[in-house]
């Protein structure tokens, strides 16, 4: 219990949102206008205490994710206090215990991890600035949560040739259609010749797409790379380029590079997919570009995480695999194949750049057919 008089309510602004997920205002923004604490983080800590946070929240954490995900955390465990008129000098260990605890009725354990390592990091940020005498948080222990195995889809190694075979059909598909075109006699007139032109220019792009989404996914599985690092690619991070010793540059997390070598299907489906797309003289080109609306025509610009998803989302539906397969699954669908082949663990390690070989055992799902195997071993 605080002493009396410590909780003070908090003022109602419109920058108070009673919702979980959007939490509060954190800072306002207008152009020209140097981003400032909004009234109600200011309200809730104080001046110097909501510049402190503000520079937590936006120039001391590097990783977007990390720093979109310790946002969300602070707005919400705002909100949290604006509903018991809680401000930051009345914060005290039992206080973020029972919010912690609260929200284990809600989110998965390691998500609850999460929000209490954005609450410990913050408060520390406002230990270290003179802001709080010690962090409240210090003290609070989150959920226990071990992993054995992973959660990630996975696909056999016949899901993912049937994978890469519908795109092969597709380009079958179109193919042949260039063939029937070229055996059709003249245009009648310049409009049928306007419309034969423009069939051919569709099916041009649309081959284009094709051969992109067989690269992207081929680079994903037989590199063991994150979608992240995969499409901060640059063409010039395609290295020795139709050579025995072609390689992948991958940017990776905290500025970290990674060189993979280039499995050979992977490189000639990049070496067929950069030569129709005339991107071989563009070195600081996106490497993967995103092809918006219906023309299907490579934009110029790089491809996003997500719109990578819709990519995998969509040619799987086409090879009536799992709705649950992401950009994630190549990951761990490559390096299970890599074990399922008796390939070694710290080799597996070292491809898919983990720290931790524990890590990479957790994408490393072959073990799973084999205690399936072993729990029908009782017959009746």
């Amino acid at each position: 219990m605080h002493p009396a008089g410590r909780r003070t309510p908090l003022p109602d602004t419109p920058d108070i949102v009673d919702d979980a997920s959007t939490g509060i205002v954190l800072w306002t923004e207008r152009p020209g206008i140097a981003r400032a604490p909004s009234p109600a983080l200011v309200a809730w800590s104080s001046e110097r205490a909501a510049f402190r946070t503000l520079e937590f929240l936006t120039a001391n954490i590097r990783n977007k994710h990390t720093r979109r995900a310790y946002q969300a955390a602070a707005k919400r465990f705002l909100v949290w206090c604006k509903a018991r008129s809680l401000t930051l000098p009345d914060l005290r260990s039992p206080d973020v215990a029972e919010y912690i605890e609260e929200l284990s009725l809600r989110l998965a354990p390691l998500s609850v991890k999460q929000h209490l390592a954005a609450l410990k990091h913050w408060f520390d940020w406002l230990v270290t600035g003179h802001v709080l005498e010690a962090n409240p948080a210090r003290a609070v222990r989150g959920p226990r949560y071990s992993q054995d195995a992973g959660k990630t889809p996975v696909l056999d190694k016949e899901e993912a040739k049937a994978l890469l075979a519908t795109i092969d059909v597709e380009l079958k598909a179109l193919r042949e259609a260039d063939e029937k075109a070229a055996a059709e006699g003249p245009a009648s007139s310049p409009g049928q010749a306007a419309r034969r032109q423009l069939a051919q220019e569709r099916r041009h792009r649309r081959r284009i797409v094709a051969l992109r989404d067989k690269a992207l996914i081929a680079v994903m599985l037989f590199s063991y790379a994150r979608i992240g690092a995969v499409v901060r690619m640059k063409v010039r991070d395609y290295r020795g380029a139709g050579t025995p010793r072609a390689a992948l540059l991958l940017h990776e997390k905290n500025g970290k590079e990674h060189v993979v070598p280039a499995h050979h299907v992977a490189a000639e489906y990049l070496d067929a997919y950069l030569a129709l797309a005339e991107l071989v003289g563009q070195p600081d080109a996106p490497l993967w570009q995103n092809a918006p609306g219906h023309s299907r025509k490579l934009s110029g610009g790089a491809l996003s995480e997500r719109g990578a998803l819709d990519i995998v989302k969509r040619r799987a539906k086409d090879a009536n695999l799992s709705d649950d397969v992401c950009n994630h699954s190549f990951r761990a669908t490559g390096i299970t194949l890599h074990q399922d082949a008796g390939g070694d663990l710290e080799a597996a390690r070292q491809l898919a750049g983990h720290a931790n070989i524990k890590t990479t055992q957790l994408y490393n799902r072959s073990g799973d057919r084999k205690r399936r195997a072993e729990v029908e071993r009782v017959q009746l």
